[in-house]
């Protein structure tokens, strides 16, 4: 094989691997963000419903207490019409007015009651979120050095071969190279005839120069071709 060949499909393997793990790594961070987000929107979450729960006691607390002032109230009315004391018309108004208050109090807090079994539910779903939220994030964070070192590791041997392939190539057509590389990878190959880059069409003949072990670049993209 043409030396030259040989190395730019080196340094485009090499600038690949590199490319390839550079955005692997980039993954992994972002995954990480996204868990942490979600953690604390499950924490969020769980807040709130843990503040609708309190919410809810108190209402039922504020229902209470006036149903027992509306109890009494009652209570002081029937004593009014048993004893005859006072105006019994205003003793029947005052009598038939706790009973509608009492009557919306305890409607009231059955609502309440019904709406709190939610409420708790609501927690508890949350909680589970929550438990499987800080789960997620705690497997990522502790697998988090094993695929980082691998990753690294990787990423050397891929600029060790960079290196060397590089150090393989006349400066005249590594300065090309590395232009082209401003537009992002600077070889590419033929597929179905054509650039797998930009998709121009290759000719048969430079197909067979290229197999034949001549150096050709892309009529479109510029690229250089290497064989598949």
């Amino acid at each position: 094989m043409n030396p030259e060949i040989d190395a730019l499909a080196r340094l485009d393997a090499a600038d690949r691997e590199i490319a390839r793990l550079e955005a692997e790594f980039k993954d992994r961070e972002l995954l990480h963000r996204k868990l942490e987000e979600a953690k604390k929107a499950a924490e969020l979450v769980l807040v709130k419903a843990e503040a609708a729960v309190v919410a809810n006691k108190k209402a039922q607390s504020d229902r209470n207490v006036s149903l027992h002032r509306w109890a009494d109230r009652r209570r002081s009315a029937v004593r009014a019409l048993e004893t005859a004391a006072g105006d019994p018309s205003a003793a029947e108004r005052q009598l038939s007015a706790c009973d509608a208050a009492i009557a919306d109090d305890e409607n009231a807090v059955l609502d309440l009651m019904l709406e709190m079994d939610a409420r708790v539910a609501a927690v508890a779903e949350s909680n589970k979120g929550v438990h499987d939220a800080t789960e997620a994030v705690g497997k990522a964070r502790d697998g988090f050095p094993a695929f980082r070192n691998v990753n690294l590791t990787a990423k050397a041997k891929a600029v060790s071969q960079r290196t060397s392939a590089r150090s393989d190539l006349p400066r005249e057509l590594l300065s090309k190279y590395d232009l082209l590389s401003t537009k992002g990878f600077s070889a590419t190959t033929i597929v179905s005839d054509a650039c797998r880059a930009c998709n121009a069409s290759v000719a048969p003949q430079m197909q067979a120069d290229i197999r034949s072990g001549r150096l050709e670049t892309c009529r479109g993209c510029g690229r250089f071709l290497l064989s598949s």
